[in-house]
C-alpha cells in the first residue's frame, strides 16, 4: 500500500530531529544530487515536502555523464522537467567521463565519481550551498 506524501513528510522529519540531523540543514540552500533513478527522485520529493518546515531551499543537480547515449539524454530532459515541474532551479551538465577516465588511467566508476563529485561541488560553490544531498 503507498502512503501519501502527507504521511511520509512527518516521519521522515521526526526521523531527521531524532537523529540530530535538521540542525544541520535547517535554514540552509542544499543542492540535491538527482539521476533520475528512483532513489534520487524519492530523496527530492521528500525534501521538497520538507522546504517550508526546514526552512530549506533545493537546487537539483544533474550530471549526464555520456556513457549511456540517447538514454541518459532521457534521464537528463527528465530531471530538468522534473525540477522545473517542482519550481526548483536546477543545474544540468554533461561531462566526458570516458575521457576523464583515460587521461587519469582508471576505471570507469571511479571516473564516474570523482567527475560526479567534482561537478556536485562546482554546484554548491556556484549557488553558495553548504550542503548537497545524495539518494545513495
Amino acid at each position: 500500500m503507498k502512503k501519501k506524501k502527507d504521511e511520509v513528510t512527518p516521519k521522515v522529519l521526526n526521523f531527521l530531529q531524532r537523529e540530530g540531523l535538521t540542525g544541520v540543514v535547517k535554514g540552509q540552500r542544499i543542492v540535491v544530487a538527482v539521476s533520475g533513478g528512483p532513489d534520487s527522485v524519492c530523496l527530492l520529493h521528500l525534501l521538497h515536502g520538507l522546504e517550508e518546515s526546514l526552512e530549506i531551499r533545493l537546487h537539483v543537480a544533474h550530471l549526464n555523464h555520456m556513457l549511456r547515449g540517447e538514454e541518459a539524454d532521457e534521464d537528463a530532459r527528465y530531471v530538468a522537467e522534473l525540477a522545473e515541474g517542482l519550481g526548483l532551479a536546477a543545474t544540468v551538465e554533461s561531462r566526458d567521463v570516458e575521457a576523464y577516465r583515460w587521461e587519469h588511467r582508471m576505471s570507469v566508476e571511479l571516473a564516474a565519481r570523482e567527475v560526479r563529485y567534482e561537478f556536485l561541488t562546482q554546484v554548491a560553490e556556484a549557488t553558495g550551498a553548504r550542503v548537497i544531498a545524495l539518494g545513495h
